[in-house]
């Protein structure tokens, strides 16, 4: 076969177009490609292997395998994303992650901004007490704080008098206010009043003892366990010079 001039010239036009459509592709390509890089790098980030409860300690979601680290491009990450352990390790869930969830800060605060309810679970309950300011350590006492209770009833025979620790490491949950300036309702106009965690016996007992004797709060040490083998104290034992740590 045969070609004219033209024919030829014609082939060698659309072979150059060919080319430089095929150049340009390559090179639009290539830019996409490191476009999609940069907008998708890899941030590392903390994601749920299972739903978290509220008022899940951070640390053992942690020490549990309930979170684990997970890396994801950037453009997928959540506001606030936990990218640390560290930055949960000492807090607790306030509201539920789901399972394939990834973590955000805003879903973590403090045990104390979970609220009083938060802190209820099983067999613990919350008890407000009225009191005076030296009763409830008032100034003193902070939520959070441990106490014990000592107290000083009469036995129902011989209305003697007996004086002892009752109640041991209640958790305070709030501290002594006064009830002339915002306190808990269904006190005492001027006196002061505090709340605590015991659990539903602790509370029956210490409800016989505001209604039944004398009382006094006693900061502890938290987790310190109680005294052995301490017996109640009466007129008895006082005058007579009775260890009353003996059994």
């Amino acid at each position: 076969m045969t070609f004219t001039n033209l024919q030829r010239r014609q082939i060698v036009v659309a072979g150059g177009l060919a080319l430089l459509a095929a150049l340009l592709t390559a090179i639009w390509v290539s830019n996409a490609s490191g476009s999609g890089k940069v907008s998708g790098r890899l941030v590392t980030v903390y994601v749920a292997t299972h739903d978290i409860a509220t008022g899940t300690p951070g640390s053992s979601a942690l020490a549990n395998g309930a979170v684990v680290a997970k890396q994801v491009p950037s453009t997928a990450i959540v506001p606030d994303p936990v990218t640390s352990p560290n930055q949960i390790s000492s807090l607790v869930a306030l509201q539920p992650v789901l399972s394939g969830e990834q973590l955000t800060t805003r879903r973590f605060g403090t045990p104390l901004q979970q609220g009083v309810r938060m802190q209820l679970h099983g067999d613990s309950r919350i008890l407000v007490i009225p009191g005076t300011q030296q009763q409830l350590l008032a100034g003193t006492l902070q939520a959070g704080d441990h106490v014990d209770v000592v107290a000083s009833v009469k036995d129902g025979a011989q209305q003697t008098p007996y004086s002892r620790i009752v109640l041991h490491d209640l958790l305070v949950v709030q501290a002594p206010t006064s009830t002339s300036s915002g306190g808990f309702a269904g006190t005492a106009s001027g006196g002061y009043s505090a709340a605590v965690q015991l659990t539903d016996a602790q509370a029956q007992s210490f409800f016989y003892v505001l209604q039944n004797g004398s009382w006094s709060f006693l900061l502890r040490p938290a987790g310190a366990g109680p005294d052995e083998n301490l017996k109640a104290t009466t007129s008895g034992t006082l005058i007579g010079g009775a260890d009353t740590n003996a059994s």
